[in-house]
C-alpha cells in the first residue's frame, strides 16, 4: 500500500486509488482514437455483454447514475400518486431522479426520507 503525506506531514490513507492495468488504458485509448465514445459500437458491445452477464435480454447504458435512476423509476412506472422512499443519507441524484418524474407539479407525489435507527 502506498501512503501519501499531506502538506501537514500527516499520513493519508488511499481509500479510492484505482487499479488500472495497461490493457484497460489501451482499450480506453482505442475508443478515444475511434471518436465513438458516445453511443456507437463500443456502447452497443458493452450493453450486449452486460445483458449477457446479468442473464437478461437487454441492457441500456446511461451517461450518469442520475439518468440510470430516472430510467429505473420510469421502468417501474413511478409517477403521480406514488410514494418513493429513499435513505436520508444519500446523494442529491437520488432525489433529483425522483423529482424529475413529476417536473411540472409535485402535487400527488411524495418523497419520503428515512433513517435507520439502531
Amino acid at each position: 500500500m502506498v501512503v501519501r503525506r499531506s502538506s501537514a506531514n500527516r499520513q493519508l490513507i488511499p481509500i479510492a486509488r484505482p487499479i488500472i492495468g495497461d490493457d484497460v488504458i489501451e482499450a480506453v485509448a482505442e475508443v478515444m482514437r475511434s471518436g465513438e465514445f458516445v453511443q456507437g459500437r463500443w456502447v452497443a458491445a458493452f450493453e450486449r455483454a452486460f445483458a449477457e452477464f446479468c442473464g437478461v435480454p437487454y441492457a441500456v447504458a446511461t451517461s450518469s447514475g442520475t439518468s440510470a435512476l430516472h430510467l429505473a423509476l420510469m421502468a417501474h412506472r413511478i409517477g403521480v400518486g406514488d410514494e418513493v422512499i429513499t435513505t436520508a443519507f444519500t446523494f442529491v441524484a437520488s432525489t433529483s431522479a425522483i423529482l424529475c418524474r413529476r417536473p411540472t407539479s409535485l402535487r400527488g407525489h411524495r418523497t419520503r426520507f428515512v433513517q435507520h435507527r439502531h
